[in-house]
């Protein structure tokens, strides 16, 4: 088997058997760029599944998304995070007068505490959208292949490094001496202004959208600086794309949460919250009494089943999280997915407009009847 380099242009020659049905790599021995063969029946299966390739596509299939092995490492994140989020709160609270003696201790340590989280949620997407990737590739297999799966990682974690800290590290190196330097923080704001405008342009949008450069980057397969220049090409080609899809899915994602969330909070009153309040007297007393003087205790049996049932209702809830996060990840997926396989002439860029614009008016639209209607409410405090 012959495979040409796309950077130079030099024949290397395979053998079959290594080619067949497989995804292997290797560096041209000339310019050492990286090189994927792909000969595996799950690329076909990718290109059948979506013989329809404009944005339609984003709906089909719509709930095959749901999976236990990404649902688990989701809320195994969200878990993790919670550790060391009430770690953190322990140590600040514990040593509140060293952290406020030295802010510029407490903003290092703040810092890399945010970067921390912030690499680790991308690993999270990261595997989420490989997973979401497979499914897609495969929809008739049951099982995952994580060999398949992680075949990119060592290349991928380096360029999810990357785009988890430089961000993080420009806003910092920007804003934080603003409240560092007490009184000359608004000198330093008047002289660099032009350069924090611009890192802010840069590094906040890569902060709020690592949902759709992570699925850049899950979807393809790239060395470190090609997955970077990858980032920039995907922009730059798709940007007409990127807000339309993004507009799409928030607007498809939030209808879909408020149901799944309306089901959730329904099922979870009727098993748990009713029958523990209004049918157990001990707590339904305890409820009533409490604040007076004469305040009803808890019996230990009834105690100790609260907490077993708090923490099998959180455990429920970060299921829940999860299940929702999977399944806005799978649409960023599925849309980055197409934009690759779909040429741009398929879909109309101007209708593409309309349909944004039409978007954005329904929802000023909303955000202004809201808020009309949350004006009229009788809240005393707000008066």
């Amino acid at each position: 088997m012959n495979v040409t380099c796309n950077k130079c242009g030099k024949m290397h020659s395979l053998p079959d058997k290594a080619a067949s049905n497989n995804k292997i790599y290797f560096f041209c021995s000339k310019c050492s760029h990286k090189i994927i063969v792909d000969t595996r029946s799950g690329s076909t299966e990718q290109l059948k599944y979506y013989s329809t390739v404009d944005y339609t596509a984003l709906f089909n299939g719509l709930f095959t998304f749901f999976n236990w092995p990404s649902l688990l490492l989701t809320a195994l994140f969200m878990t993790g995070s919670l550790i060391l989020a009430v770690i953190a709160g322990i140590i600040v609270s514990r040593n509140s007068t060293t952290f406020m003696t030295n802010p510029g201790l407490a903003t290092v340590l703040g810092i890399f505490f945010f970067m921390l989280l912030f690499f680790l949620r991308n690993l999270n997407l990261y595997f989420t959208t490989k997973i979401s990737a497979y499914r897609n590739a495969h929809p008739h297999k049951i099982g995952l292949n994580w060999k398949e799966i992680n075949f990119d990682f060592g290349e991928d974690w380096l360029t999810l490094f990357i785009c988890s800290i430089v961000p993080v590290l420009l806003l910092a190196i920007a804003v934080v001496p603003v409240s560092l330097f007490n009184f000359y923080g608004v000198l330093y704001t008047g002289l660099l202004f032009p350069i924090i405008f611009i890192l802010s342009l840069i590094t906040i949008p890569l902060l709020f959208s690592n949902r759709l450069w992570t699925a850049i980057i899950g979807t393809g397969s790239f060395f470190v600086r090609d997955g970077l220049a990858e980032l920039l090409r995907f922009a730059k080609k798709e940007y007409v794309e990127i807000p339309f899809y993004v507009i799409i899915i928030t607007a498809i994602s939030k209808f879909f949460i408020f149901l799944f969330t309306s089901i959730f909070l329904a099922v979870l009153s009727v098993s748990v919250i009713l029958p523990v309040v209004f049918i157990s007297p001990e707590v339904k007393g305890f409820l009533l009494s409490a604040g007076s003087s004469q305040a009803a205790a808890l019996p230990d049996h009834v105690g100790l089943g609260l907490v077993i049932l708090f923490a099998v209702v959180a455990l429920i809830v970060i299921l829940f999280v999860s299940f929702c996060d999977n399944f806005i990840q799978a649409l960023y997926v599925r849309a980055v997915q197409i934009m690759r396989l779909n040429p741009e002439e398929s879909f109309s860029r101007p209708v593409m407009l309309v349909i944004m614009v039409l978007i954005s008016v329904f929802i000023i639209m909303g955000i202004i009847a809201a808020a009309t209607v949350f004006s009229t409410l009788p809240f005393p405090f707000l008066k």
